[in-house]
């Protein structure tokens, strides 16, 4: 009965710190496993990206920056790993190159934080789409991404892609490792 008593004290406490403290599954699941993953040591990042294009025959460019910062440790059924937000320096969430209805733009994929902080978990990876480009459509609730391949939007939008300019990745050594 005393041990009993003891496991309720002890999961009401918990209870009350993940309530105070907000604490999301992936820091639990850290605390109680040991610290699964890694913390990075890096947890900012900012790399410029330019992707130079054509619509119609007018040259055209775009700049931002791809803008990554530590989120923390996020856990599903796959597993535990490192979470990050992506932005873009711009406040724009894509770099469109067309807005084809009020409800559909084709755009170009930057690419991750997982790509860019080169911490794909569960061994993933990552290849640019130049020179393709994406749709993004919404019907309703109904939203879609589709591939545009360069033919594609070539031949049916007269788009071109002409450069994907970015900076590459950090090493891994850069993550984990203070400078």
């Amino acid at each position: 009965m005393k041990s009993l008593k003891a496991l309720l004290i002890v999961g009401v406490v918990l209870l009350f710190i993940l309530l105070i403290f907000r604490l999301d599954s992936g820091t639990v699941f850290s605390f109680l496993l040991g610290d699964p993953v890694k913390t990075p040591v890096t947890k900012f990042g900012e790399f410029p990206v330019e992707l130079t294009y054509s619509i119609s025959g007018e040259k055209l460019s775009t700049k931002d920056t791809v803008i990554c910062e530590y989120k923390g440790i996020e856990c599903n059924e796959a597993g535990c790993f490192r979470d990050w937000d992506f932005s873009l320096k711009s406040g724009k969430t894509d770099l469109v190159l067309k807005q084809i209805s009020a409800d559909s733009i084709i755009y170009y994929p930057t690419g991750s934080c997982f790509y860019y902080m080169n911490d794909f978990p569960h061994g993933g990876s990552y290849k640019h789409a130049f020179p393709n480009a994406a749709l993004f459509t919404k019907n309703g609730s109904l939203t879609t991404k589709a591939s545009l391949d360069s033919l594609k939007l070539a031949e049916k939008f007269e788009i071109h892609l002409n450069s994907w300019e970015y900076e590459t990745p950090l090493s891994k050594n850069e993550i984990f490792n203070s400078k």
